[in-house]
């Protein structure tokens, strides 16, 4: 599942060093 793919991958961000604003811009370029 795609969706759940991406909260997966958001958990996984906010236990590294990438801040939100990083995170907005790969999820804007996912979205594509």
């Amino acid at each position: 599942d795609v969706k759940n793919k991406k909260v997966v991958e958001f958990i996984e961000l906010k236990q590294g060093n990438m801040t939100v604003a990083d995170y907005a811009v790969k999820f804007e370029t996912l979205r594509v």
